[in-house]
């Protein structure tokens, strides 16, 4: 990722995500069917030119270099 200012150095992008999951089973079978109706139907993505690859990497803030 560029740096402000700086179009020739590179940085790295650091997202933190917080997610909750719900628990194994927090929804009875005939509840999640009934939810998986409601909701707009899966679509596969299509994968292009302008999408980028990526690996979700655990960040280590002691192994930055700044």
């Amino acid at each position: 990722m560029p740096i402000y200012h700086k179009a020739y150095e590179k940085c790295s992008l650091i997202i933190k995500f917080k997610v909750n999951f719900p628990e194994n089973g927090f929804l009875f079978p005939d509840r999640l069917s009934l939810l998986e109706k409601l909701l707009p139907e899966r679509k596969e993505v299509d994968e292009t030119d302008e999408m980028d690859q990526t690996e979700l990497e655990d960040f280590d803030p002691n192994q930055e270099n700044r």
